[in-house]
């Protein structure tokens, strides 16, 4: 019984394990989408400040060196986004394959619900996982397995006692159904008492590896629960930090736009080079890419936060 509930908990944990990369990969598959769906509205924007520079140029405003760099920077933009493409298509033929669906299919997801206002405590979080890991309760049936050894181990110092008995049917005529007296029924009932005294010498050094077994369990059992308390610590602080680090990218795209129609302004009045003009566009896509990568790192820390507590709620 004991064997069949550590099977079961094994089955359970490996069922956990294809949960959680199945969120990741998901996870992993959004953030491409989201990349490019930010590069390519910078893209654009880029290609729009592109016609626009090749007016100034004609007009006598612009060089041909600014119409170039904005050439160079929608060239970079077109070959991130090839890049990001095969990315796409390598991930989504990943998850198929993970999923289980036949080859060629295309993955539509729908938008990430982030998990971003986990409110538990981290002793309520530590006090979740000694409960619920299920890698903690096999290894206490580990130790139980090896009490039951210990006891078995020892019951074979014990002499064995056996009871039996025999019933005979004789029949002294020459009827097959006799009548009623005419047969004899002898019984014999015994009891008989075994022991090896062999056992006594070998069991000793039997008991003592029991013994050892079920001192190593219980030490497996106690570095165990302190790997997952140092886990549940870990990345509880790493998703802490991702809520923070989105706090700060919130900021820096506020400042990032600021700077950049400060220098779409002074560029626009030949007070600003068409180098600082484009930094300050792509400083702002970095800004709001950071943020939403930021936001899937929060919640695939949620999940690892979750998976660590032996618990995942999709």
């Amino acid at each position: 019984n004991l064997l069949l509930q550590i099977s079961r908990l094994n089955a359970e944990t490996d069922k956990e394990e294809v949960t959680f990369t199945i969120i990741q990969s998901y996870i992993n598959y959004y953030k491409l989408l989201q990349n490019q769906k930010i590069l390519a509205q910078h893209l654009e924007d880029v290609e729009n400040k592109l016609t626009e520079i090749k007016k100034f140029e004609a007009q006598g405003l612009a060089t041909k060196n600014d119409v170039l760099q904005f050439e160079l920077e929608a060239s970079k933009m077109k070959l991130n986004a090839i890049e990001l493409e095969n990315n796409r298509k390598i991930v989504n033929y990943n998850l198929v394959v993970l999923l289980g669906l036949p080859d060629g299919t295309a993955i539509e997801i729908d938008d990430v619900n982030y998990k971003l206002d986990l409110n538990d405590s981290f002793d309520t979080l530590l006090g979740m996982a000694l409960k619920n890991r299920k890698e903690l309760t096999a290894m206490q049936y580990q130790i139980n397995l090896a009490d039951i050894g210990i006891k078995s181990t020892k019951d074979e110092k014990l002499p064995t006692v056996g009871a039996g008995g025999n019933l005979y049917f004789i029949n002294p005529t020459a009827n097959i159904i006799p009548k009623t007296g005419s047969y004899l029924a002898p019984f014999i009932v015994g009891i008989n008492v075994g022991w090896d005294i062999g056992s006594l010498y070998k069991n000793k050094n039997k008991l003592s590896e029991s013994r050892l077994q079920q001192k190593e369990a219980a030490n497996r059992y106690d570095m165990m629960r302190d790997q997952i308390k140092k886990e549940v610590n870990e990345r509880y602080y790493q998703y802490k930090q991702a809520l923070e680090k989105m706090n700060v990218l919130r900021e820096a795209i506020k400042q990032a736009a600021e700077n950049e129609r400060i220098m779409e302004s002074k560029f626009r009045n030949n007070l600003a080079t068409t180098t600082e003009r484009i930094d300050a566009q792509t400083l702002l896509y970095q800004s709001r890419i950071g943020l939403e990568l930021a936001k899937s790192d929060a919640t695939a820390a949620y999940y690892n936060l979750q998976k660590s507590t032996g618990h995942i709620e999709p």
